[in-house]
Parts: structure tokens; C-alpha cells; sequence
């Protein structure tokens, strides 16, 4: 499925359900385009076009959804705080800190 983070970067590198992209909420105007192309691709291929759309507590979500919604794209909001991913047993991955990997990062 085509599964897609709403929060900052900071928040996914926390922790974030495995093998979902991130795209921060103040990216969605510009990058609407971007998932409308993977929504069709996977249609093309016989998947599941709709794009499931979770962030911290639903809000960020909310407002992806709509901007998805609005350009015709199937779009799932999961109206859910981030922690009920963990507790539904889909498995949650943490990336590398820039301590850890050595360089900086920003949001």
C-alpha cells in the first residue's frame, strides 16, 4: 500500500510504521503531484491506488487527505494518534540520529 507520514522528519526519524515515506505537512502543496503519481502507477499495476495517510494525532493527516481528496485521488485518513500503530502490531522502524550517522539534517 501506498502509506505516507504527514509529520516533520524529526518525528518520523522517532519512529515511524516500516516502509511508509514522509512527506511533513508543509510539503503536501507541493508534492501532491508526486503522490498522484504512485496512486496511479499502482493502479496501473493492479494495486491498491488509495494513499494511506497517518501523522501524530490525525490533525496533519486531516488536512493531507483533503488536499489529496481535492485533486481526486482515493485517500485513506487514519484518524488515529501515532502510538495506536505500535499497539495494532504493524512494526515501527527509528532511523539514525545525526549524532549517530555523523551529519546534520533538517526539517
Amino acid at each position: 500500500p501506498i502509506l505516507l507520514d504527514a509529520r516533520r522528519l524529526s518525528e518520523w526519524r522517532d519512529g515511524h510504521v516500516d516502509g511508509c515515506r514522509n512527506i511533513p505537512l508543509h510539503e503536501w502543496p507541493v508534492r501532491v503531484d508526486e503522490v498522484a503519481t504512485w496512486s496511479a502507477a499502482a493502479q496501473h499495476a493492479g494495486a491498491d491506488p488509495r494513499v494511506w495517510i497517518y501523522c501524530g494525532s490525525g490533525f496533519r493527516a486531516a488536512v493531507a487527505s483533503s488536499l489529496l481528496e481535492r485533486a481526486g485521488l482515493p485517500v485513506v485518513h487514519i484518524d488515529e494518534d501515532f502510538t495506536a500503530a505500535g499497539r495494532a502490531g504493524l512494526p515501527i522502524r527509528t532511523e539514525p540520529t545525526p549524532a549517530t550517522i555523523g551529519r546534520a539534517y533538517t526539517d
